[in-house]
Formats: structure tokens, C-alpha cells, sequence
């Protein structure tokens, strides 16, 4: 199975993404998938699973999910939000289902994906993204990490 590159928001991390405008971020979370729906539909996570956050640097943050059937499930937003030091909040704006090199159609969706971390950001606990469509459609993503540290690239 291809590796595919997953980037997960560590917290503290995220200042030094704002300041690397120029950079690409991914951070990589193994884990496992509890659900995954698209347009209320319920489908598989591919194995093992992983979660991928990637901070481009034109603002847009995409978690991405690969699917057992080869896609790739993304929910893209360009509006963030840290509460408290453990919590990260995405506001969504779309989700995407790529096919390959192929990006995919995007819908415009609404809702959040919000991600628990450690203290440090090390490790990732839970990402729960929540959108709606236009048509009621559901798009839905639970993710728990495994317990191990997050890998993070910049491109």
C-alpha cells in the first residue's frame, strides 16, 4: 500500500507554521478509524489508518483520510482556531473525494473538525470532523491516534 503523506495540527507547532508562510506542513497520525461517512454514506479507512493534516501557504488546512478502496477523504477549511493549548479547531469550508492524482470534486460544506493533543502536541488523541452539505448530505470523520508520536515533514 502507498504511504501517503498525513499531517495532523501539533499545537504548539502551529505558531511556527504561521511564521513559514513559504512552507508546506504535514504532520502524520496512525491511528484508527471509528467512523468515516461521505454524503451520510458509511465506508472504511484504509489499513492501517492514518490521519494526514497538511497547512499549505496560501491558508488552507486540509485532514486528509486514505480509504480502503484507494481515495483519499479530505475535509479543507482556511479559518483555525486553538481554545486552549490541547485543542485545535478547523472550520469547514469543503470536503473532497480524490481519486489518485485526480483531486476530486469539492462540496461546499459546514461544520468543524476538532483535534486533542497532548500538552506538547506530540501526540494526537482524537480528530472528529462534523459538515454538512446543502442537502443534509453528512460528512463525518472519528479518528483516534494510536498513543505514538505524530511525524512531521515541511516541504
Amino acid at each position: 500500500m502507498k504511504r501517503f503523506a498525513v499531517a495532523v495540527a501539533v499545537i504548539p507547532f502551529l505558531a511556527t507554521v504561521a511564521k513559514a508562510a513559504q512552507e508546506w506542513t504535514v504532520i502524520v497520525v496512525t491511528g484508527n478509524c471509528q467512523v468515516l461517512q461521505i454524503a451520510s454514506q458509511s465506508t472504511a479507512c484504509a489499513t492501517p489508518a492514518s490521519a494526514v493534516y497538511t497547512s499549505l501557504p496560501n491558508g488552507i488546512v486540509l485532514f486528509d483520510v486514505p480509504l480502503a478502496d484507494g481515495r483519499v477523504y479530505g475535509f479543507v477549511g482556511d479559518r483555525d482556531a486553538q481554545p486552549k493549548p490541547e485543542q485545535y479547531v478547523l472550520y469547514l469550508k469543503r470536503v473532497r473525494l480524490a481519486n489518485g492524482p485526480e483531486p476530486g470534486t469539492p462540496v461546499d460544506v459546514s461544520g468543524t473538525c476538532k483535534m486533542n493533543v497532548s500538552t506538547d502536541g506530540s501526540i494526537v488523541h482524537r480528530i472528529i470532523c462534523n459538515a454538512t452539505d446543502s442537502q443534509g448530505g453528512e460528512y463525518l470523520l472519528d479518528f483516534l491516534g494510536d498513543g505514538k508520536p505524530v511525524e512531521v515533514k515541511r516541504f
